[in-house]
């Protein structure tokens, strides 16, 4: 069965935008090798499908779904990953199972059955699969046949000769060694003496000091107006958390991109089909731009490119290779927001590249700004999630690099930015160990309201049910106030959120949303105490069914032992209720 799983996996991840672009094209004249692919397109929906029991007609929209991103995408590999990172969402399809099938096709073919033991629903699935379609082997061996055919007009040219390069290689940047408990290491665990690429500070980022020499002027970087203006506001706009390719354009990017488009000059044109998201035009006028400008400059337009799709491994690659000067801190930041998105290689190591560098960054930005309110931004996001260095010191750190950067940003002029920078300087708040927790929720709600004046649920629906979730929870600990008041706001946030975050487009988000508002019911202290039991009950409940389906053991055991507790606390009408009760409990 492993050997089984392995091939399965390996086809299904093959799948190319080309098969399906043939058989699109010729119909029932497609190669026979090509069956696999509506065969292989169909498993796929019918394990990723958030019913239960989908229809015909579900998994048919499904089919045609799916072959639109691999069509985009360019491999079936891509698409789910596009589906588990949460860049791509249908209202049909579970992203824990999308993330599921992304984790199996990523690693490599010997740990494949061990990867999809994690997650036994798909497991079940797939072996109930193959044990029907006895013949899939045989069409595995006929697509690879396919895939490694003749191409007509490109294999009868001769001898093949190997390709120049067309970027010069730089060596990845070297990591210095972080405080960690026990003594200095490196961040993968190692020691090691190689020298940093420049001196940094060891010490925490309150002992950093930036300079404070006032503004510093904006370097221009392009002779067009256009291609300037959509560099700083397209290509070097990135904020921790936002999908790149989601961001709505304003009118006067696209008026920009239009006029880039009808310029006879191939960078001009490559930079607008970039920022159009239009990556087919893209990549066809990248090619011709090598020898035509300079190297560093190609190399990040390639990495803004490849970010704007969502292939993080590759834009890190572009961004290494265009190796960003100290004088340039968007092209930096670029760089250490790639670590942190990026999926191959040592997170551990990732994050604390993208620690160090954000942390030198300190010592050659005025604190006055805009660069250096961004970077300080994302160091705070870096260490909120870093897997490296002490928890409570990292929170701690993260706390004061917000505030620096919200001496900066200011709503009306930088409104992602700092609602951005208010709501994770909420969540880190909400993190605080030790006396200061006392205050620390009071704090987040401020923060929270001031995000909510940015973001509404009709101009930007995700993050508006983020920043309620987070409302919810910080009303929940908040201290001041009525405490009857500070739940009953509680639920109301929570209950909000479960308008957008619905069970059928984001399961695991609205499981814990059930789960939060399970536990405001079961705290409330006025009004019925039964039926606010009985809420609580029907939260957990819920809750529990996603963690059981979505096979996360963890999440499943907790809200399972508080389903437990709000059963036993239940008031009986008699004897027979109390037993009941004792038994569910």
């Amino acid at each position: 069965m492993s050997r089984a799983l392995e091939e399965l996996v390996g086809t299904v991840a093959a799948i190319s935008a080309g098969a399906i672009a043939t058989r699109a094209e010729q119909g029932t004249k497609a190669p026979s090798e090509l069956e696999v692919v509506p065969t292989a397109v169909r498993l796929v929906s019918e394990t990723i499908c958030a019913r239960g029991a989908p229809s015909e007609e579900d998994l048919g929209r499904l089919d045609r779904y799916l072959c639109r991103l691999i069509r985009r995408y360019g491999t079936m590999h891509s698409a789910v990953d596009a589906l588990s990172s949460g860049r791509r969402r249908h209202p049909l399809i579970s992203q824990e199972s999308t993330t599921a099938w992304a984790q199996c096709m990523t690693v490599s073919a010997s740990a494949v059955e061990m990867t999809m033991r994690r997650h036994s629903h798909l497991l079940h699935a797939v072996q109930n699969w193959l044990g029907v379609h006895t013949g899939f082997s045989k069409q595995v061996q006929g697509y690879r046949a396919w895939l490694d055919g003749e191409l007509q007009g490109f294999d009868d040219q001769g001898e093949s000769r190997p390709m120049e390069p067309r970027l010069r290689k730089v060596a990845p940047l070297k990591v210095p060694s972080i405080p960690m408990h026990g003594g200095v290491h490196d961040v993968d665990g190692s020691s090691s003496a190689s020298p940093a690429p420049r001196r940094v500070q060891p010490a925490v980022v309150p002992l950093v000091e930036p300079k404070s020499a006032g503004p510093i002027a904006i370097k221009r970087r392009h002779e067009n107006d256009d291609v300037e203006f959509l560099w700083r506001s397209v290509f070097e706009d990135k904020r921790p958390l936002e999908a790149p390719g989601e961001r709505q354009l304003s009118d006067e990017q696209l008026a920009a991109i239009d006029r880039l488009r009808a310029s006879q000059e191939p960078l001009e044109r490559a930079v607008a089909a970039c920022a159009a998201r239009d990556f087919g035009l893209a990549d066809s006028f990248l090619p011709h731009l090598d020898g035509r400008v300079e190297t560093d400059l190609l190399a990040m337009l390639r990495g803004h490119r490849y970010d704007l799709e969502g292939r993080f491994d590759e834009a890190l690659e572009q961004f290494r290779a265009a190796d960003p000067r100290e004088d340039d801190p968007a092209a930096e930041r670029a760089l250490a927001i790639a670590l942190l998105r990026a999926r191959k290689g040592s997170i551990r190591s990732r994050f604390g590249e993208s620690i160090r560098l954000l942390r030198s960054m300190f010592e050659g930005l005025p604190d006055d700004s805009l660069d250096w309110a961004r970077s300080a931004a994302l160091l705070g996001f870096a260490l909120m999630h870093a897997p490296i260095g002490d928890r409570n010191d990292n929170i701690d750190q993260a706390v004061i690099c917000f505030e620096r950067a919200l001496d900066v940003l200011k709503r009306d002029e930088h409104g992602p930015w700092w609602a951005e920078a208010n709501h994770y300087l909420a969540v880190a708040l909400l993190e605080v160990r030790g006396i200061k927790r006392e205050t620390a929720a009071e704090r987040a709600v401020q923060c929270l309201e001031h995000a909510l004046e940015v973001w509404t649920r009709e101009s930007d629906p995700g993050h508006w049910a983020a920043v309620q979730m987070s409302l919810g929870l910080a009303l929940e600990r908040r201290t001041e106030g009525d405490r009857t008041e500070n739940l009953a706001r509680s639920i109301e946030a929570f209950s909000s959120a479960l308008g957008v975050r619905t069970r059928e487009s984001h399961a695991v988000g609205w499981a814990r949303l059930q789960s939060h508002l399970a536990d405001a019911w079961m705290q409330f202290p006025t009004g019925d105490l039964r039926q606010n039991i009985e809420r609580a009950i029907a939260g957990y409940a819920a809750a529990a069914e996603v963690w059981a389906r979505e096979s996360r053991r963890a999440d499943w055991a907790s809200v399972k032992h508080r389903l437990g507790v709000a059963w036993a606390t239940m008031p009986p009408t008699d004897e027979a209720e109390r037993q009941r009760n004792l038994r569910e409990a």
